[in-house]
């Protein structure tokens, strides 16, 4: 009887957690539409302001920036001297705690930065 108890409660848990998983991705998704339209209008604002936003929360590196690394660089790669699809790479990568300051960028080309791999 014991065991006709606890399979029962186990398939009941189951069950329930499906269920409030059900839920709660509904919920999620409904917070998703219904925020939508205030996130656009932030996004508007943002990009009215200048600030250029891509994927998640970082935003691009300022021209400004990019002008004054490629000036102390000549705009050749640092590796190979390439200037062939020349893009900026971090010293210490952000996932590391670097930052997208002058000191911490340098011009390189595609494939030497293809190369080096991620951090």
């Amino acid at each position: 009887m014991e065991t006709a108890t606890i399979v029962t409660g186990t398939i009941f848990a189951a069950i329930a957690a499906y269920i409030l998983c059900v839920i709660l991705r509904t919920i999620w998704r409904v917070l998703i539409v219904i925020t939508a339209p205030i996130r656009w209008l932030f996004q508007g604002i943002a990009w009215a302001l200048g600030w250029r936003l891509r994927r998640g929360r970082r935003a691009y590196i300022g021209q400004d920036i990019k002008a004054r690394v490629f000036a102390k660089h000549g705009a050749n790669c640092v590796n190979c001297g390439s200037r062939e699809r020349i893009e900026l790479d971090h010293i210490i990568p952000l996932a590391r705690g670097g930052q997208d300051i002058e000191t911490n960028l340098i011009p390189v080309c595609r494939g030497c930065n293809a190369r080096k791999g991620a951090c």
